[in-house]
């Protein structure tokens, strides 16, 4: 944009390496003054003219109008916090509540989605979801109104929802694995290796010995006698050998992470088929969109509701989570990037409309950022005394690893 009103954004994804615009990395930023030399010290009681030098990937340099540090306002250093998700329990939550569970009783959900108020109409859309019972186990029904609810989401194209079963199951020491468990996430299957006498208890035990169809277990959780919020799933399978290893078979794809378990750090625990705990729930997570493009889709966290039918008698939703976007949110930022090169006023852009738009935010990266105002007299016109002013917003985005490259320290906004 070269209009005298507007925002503006750079964006630093390398170190810029030394302090001379001949021998910035591509793709870094700097502050300069008149005579192009880099400015690395506090500047903010200043006075002079200074501008932000960016160069670009193919080696060209843009720069930012010209600013006097001491006439800025609203100067804003801000430090990345990651997108928070929402979470919400029906039924047990892992420390109270319970699914009110009846034979023969048809439960329906239905997850309203609020943050799509306005995408289509007025109202927010609406993902229904049931299944019909034939005991009054309450796993029956989690696990029921779980793939009843994964089968509907398939269908949905803007939100997403990972699902988990939670209960309030303890367990002991003895029927704790300390062996490598391989966990794929998505996979409804895994691995346990298991040697003689690394049980906590001790003992020596055959992995077969001690887990078996229609047993569950607790995928994730740490310590034992505590029920937490980590998956439970039951197990279908145990093959393999009877002491070395065993592949186990569970009834639903795994969502916890992919990765090694051990009791040191996350571990898998069994629960006997007599031991699984009464009351159960659903773990509802948001999951945010990881194929946004800031180009074409309007983005937003996922934020819902759930409304249950009147088979649900005493069952409760508990909102444990609330969504928030967090800090420089770089979906947000990739987003405001591309609408400024929409919104660009350019004489040269407004004759010949770019056919690619420029990205250089990283939508893997994360970024520290540093903000401020520009508004300086232009003219006072004779006429009326009035005087026109330049108003511009700048945001300049550094990649968190960059510790500021020196930024934070010119705009004296603090460690970043």
């Amino acid at each position: 944009m070269d209009n005298k009103n507007g925002s503006y954004m750079y964006v630093g994804n390398v170190a810029r390496g030394t302090d001379t615009i001949s021998g910035m990395a591509n793709g870094s930023i700097a502050i300069v003054n008149e005579a192009n030399t880099v400015q690395t010290a506090n500047l903010m009681s200043t006075s002079g003219n200074y501008r932000i030098a960016k160069k670009g990937s193919d080696g060209s340099v843009v720069y930012s109008d010209f600013f006097n540090p001491t006439k800025l306002k609203n100067v804003v250093g801000k430090s990345y916090s990651a997108p928070v998700m929402k979470v919400a329990y029906l039924g047990y939550t892992g420390a109270a509540g319970a699914l009110d569970a009846k034979a023969n009783e048809d439960y329906v959900v239905h997850i309203e989605w609020t943050n799509t108020a306005g995408f289509y109409n007025n109202r927010p859309l609406l993902t229904p979801f049931s299944y019909h019972t034939t005991t009054s186990s309450q796993y029956e029904l989690a696990s029921g109104l779980l793939n009843s609810c994964n089968a509907a989401l398939t269908r949905n194209a803007l939100n997403n929802i990972s699902l988990n079963i939670v209960n309030s199951a303890t367990v002991t020491a003895a029927n704790d694995f300390l062996g490598a468990s391989t966990v794929v996430k998505g996979s409804n299957a895994f691995t346990i290796a298991e040697s003689a006498g690394s049980a906590k208890d001790a003992g020596t035990y055959a992995v077969n010995s001690i887990l078996a169809a229609g047993d569950y277990v607790r995928i994730g959780s740490v310590g034992e006698g505590t029920a937490l919020t980590s998956g439970v799933y039951k197990v279908l399978s145990v093959t393999g050998a009877s002491t070395a290893s065993a592949t186990v078979v569970v009834d639903r794809n795994i969502v916890e992470a992919s990765g090694t378990y051990a009791a040191t750090s996350s571990d898998i625990e069994v629960i006997p088929t007599g031991g699984i705990g009464a009351n159960c729930g659903i773990k509802f997570t948001g999951v945010d969109n990881t194929n946004f493009n800031p180009i074409t889709d309007t983005y937003n966290l996922p934020d819902f509701k759930l409304i249950l039918n009147s088979a649900f008698a005493t069952g409760t939703v508990t909102y444990s989570t609330m969504p928030s976007y967090g800090v420089n949110n770089t979906k947000l930022l990739a987003a405001r990037e591309t609408f400024a090169q929409f919104a660009s006023k350019d004489p040269v852009v407004s004759a010949y409309p770019p056919t690619k738009y420029r990205q250089d935010i990283d939508l893997a990266g994360t970024y520290d950022s540093i903000s401020f105002d520009i508004e300086e007299p232009v003219v006072t016109w004779v006429g009326t005394g009035l005087t026109s002013s330049k108003q511009i917003h700048i945001t300049i985005l550094t990649k968190v690893a960059l510790n500021g490259d020196d930024l934070d320290t010119v705009f004296n906004v603090g460690s970043l």
